[in-house]
């Protein structure tokens, strides 16, 4: 196992997890907004940036700040793209 993997691993899950699920909390309270103005199809396009954003910030986190804001970010951008995708 590479050392990378172990300093990832040295620190937990639970933190990681619980960000990604206070981000998704943090990031409904957005989606509102967001979707009255520019409606639910341009907000599900608006979104894919930030979020791809946040996935290639996980994918090259070195720090485990680096990976808690990361998902964080995934957390409330999932969030957005979740209560947008449902049907009216």
């Amino acid at each position: 196992m590479s050392t990378y993997i172990k300093k990832v691993q040295s620190f937990g899950k639970l933190p990681v997890a619980t960000l990604s699920t206070v981000g998704c909390a943090v990031g409904s309270l957005f989606c509102g907004p967001i979707s009255k103005q520019l409606g639910r199809k341009q907000a599900l396009f608006a979104v894919n940036l930030p979020l791809s954003a946040s996935w290639v910030l996980l994918a090259l986190s070195i720090t485990k700040w680096n990976i808690f804001i990361a998902c964080f970010l995934l957390g409330m951008f999932s969030a957005i793209t979740f209560v947008n995708s449902g049907k009216s």
